[in-house]
């Protein structure tokens, strides 16, 4: 245990050899760009032999289509007037097309219908579906059942169903609670942000109903949920993200009341993905390749190099080039990197001078975010003082601040105000902070807890905290790939 003991020594944990956050949470291993390619099927029925014809049904799935295809990049399918088997034969293949990563959006318009004395469930009506005269066993019916169920076993983790037809409300196995799944204002790239939205599953259904009718609406100006869904689509469609939750707020005015809800086998923390894509991503890649190069060379050091006044090497100087072109083009996160990267001596030596003009450009950025209402920047705004790269600042500003972004979740911000906590003493906070990214998985808050716990033992039992897990939080560390902690480990168990 001596070796243990001689292990965590404060040099360790200064602020010169602080290491980063990493996005919510998430392991930058998975960061990497990934293919999702994005298909709609729509079925639209307005021709029916046995029911009254409708005005708009194949209209609405062509109007519909024609966004998703030109504004979204969907590969559109079109069925008109199908069959049942048609429609199902037409899952079955998409069953067998579609990958882990792929997006899909079924989108039915037509009759629906609700039995709910004997079966209790909701029914599609299509073109040759019997009425229930002929069919009192509802054969020639489409269970809503049924298409939930192929669907749902679908290999795509994103499935959504957009349903606008009578008791389109039967397809929703549980409500939405209004949560938004993210802020429009998030500091993700939209390439970033499809694939944390792909690391679970989710099958959301859009419905323009509850259990009630919906109108078709007068032939030739769609139906009015289809109305309002493409006019959603279309003033949604400039912006770099758009999600399910996004178009679901733009239809709560109709007076159907239409309810984004899920079915079947659904995680529910992430949002089914129309758009993430934009021209003006470039500065925000370098920005993010960057601070992955960053994490992944801070966690993979032993425990000498940290104890190195500088440190240089190609994968700090390649991390150093991206974040210079993207400051070039303007992105004050980069600049934010290079102030800090410069003053820690990390991948290039920068004089004061230097380090604040970088820091002027970042400070001024994100100040103007702020007087503007945006928040994505708050943490970031703190660590320029709370890690010496300048004094600019009181400190009931760096509490707020911290306090904000760690609410929020926001990148870096547990590490920094956890460290900064621990350098003016304040252990009931730094304990908060690193508790905080330590149970989202980021093995430097879980480096830096189980460090707290063990050298202020008797402080942090002062407060109510347990001391003895800090192996835990260790080991922890050491399987998130932390290299220190790897090493401390290591040295105990040899010395035993």
């Amino acid at each position: 245990m001596q070796l243990l003991i001689l292990s965590f020594t404060p040099s360790i944990f200064s602020q010169s050899y602080r290491s980063i956050d990493v996005i919510n949470g998430l392991d930058v291993k998975d960061n990497n760009e990934i293919e999702s390619n994005a298909y709609a099927l729509l079925i639209g029925t307005d021709k029916y032999q046995y029911f009254d014809d409708l005005k708009n049904p194949v209209y609405d799935t062509e109007g519909v289509a024609e966004v998703l295809k030109n504004e979204y990049d969907f590969k559109v399918e079109i069925l008109k007037n199908p069959s049942k088997t048609a429609i199902l034969n037409k899952l079955r293949a998409y069953k067998d097309k579609l990958k882990k990563y792929d997006r899909f959006i079924l989108y039915i318009a037509g009759h629906g219908t609700y039995e709910h004395r004997y079966f209790n469930e909701g029914f599609l009506v299509t073109s040759f579906t019997r009425n229930e005269r002929r069919d009192p066993n509802y054969e020639s019916y489409l269970p809503f059942y049924t298409v939930k169920q192929l669907t749902d076993n679908f290999k795509s983790r994103q499935v959504m169903l957009v349903v606008d037809v009578c008791f389109g409300g039967a397809f929703n196995d549980k409500i939405a609670k209004g949560r938004s799944v993210y802020s429009k204002n998030s500091h993700l790239s939209a390439p970033q942000f499809l694939q944390n939205q792909l690391k679970e599953r989710n099958r959301f259904v859009l419905s323009s109903s509850r259990l009630n009718p919906v109108a078709d609406g007068v032939k030739g100006k769609h139906s009015p949920f289809a109305q309002k869904f493409i006019h959603s689509l279309k003033i949604n469609a400039e912006d770099s993200i758009v999600t399910a939750n996004d178009l679901s707020s733009e239809l709560k005015t109709l007076s159907s009341r239409p309810i984004l809800g899920h079915f079947g086998n659904y995680i529910g923390s992430s949002d089914f993905v129309f758009k993430a894509k934009s021209e003006k991503i470039s500065s925000e890649i370098l920005v993010s390749n960057a601070v992955k190069g960053y994490v992944d060379y801070l966690r993979g050091l032993p425990e000498f190099r940290l104890r190195q006044n500088k440190l240089l090497s190609p994968e700090l100087n390649q991390v150093v080039l991206q974040l210079q072109e993207a400051s070039q083009m303007g992105n004050a996160e980069a600049s934010f990197w290079l102030s800090l990267l410069g003053k820690r001596k990390h991948g290039l030596e920068l004089s004061e001078s230097e380090i604040n003009v970088y820091a002027d450009d970042a400070i001024t950025k994100f100040t103007t975010e702020l007087e503007n209402g945006i928040d994505i920047h708050i943490g970031y705004l703190a660590a320029i003082q709370t890690e010496n790269i300048k004094k600019f600042t009181n400190k009931s500003k760096i509490q707020d601040w911290y306090t904000t972004a760690t609410n929020k979740n926001l990148f870096m911000c547990n590490l920094f105000a956890g460290n900064y906590s621990k350098s003016i003493g304040n252990f009931k906070y730094a304990y908060k902070f690193y508790e905080q990214g330590a149970e989202q998985g980021n093995s430097f808050c879980q480096f830096e807890l189980a460090n707290l716990k063990y050298n202020n033992k008797a402080s942090i039992e002062n407060l109510g905290y347990q001391t003895d897990d800090y192996k835990f939080w260790l080991q922890k560390a050491s399987d998130n790939g932390l290299q220190r902690a790897k090493e401390i480990l290591f040295r105990s168990t040899v010395n035993k």
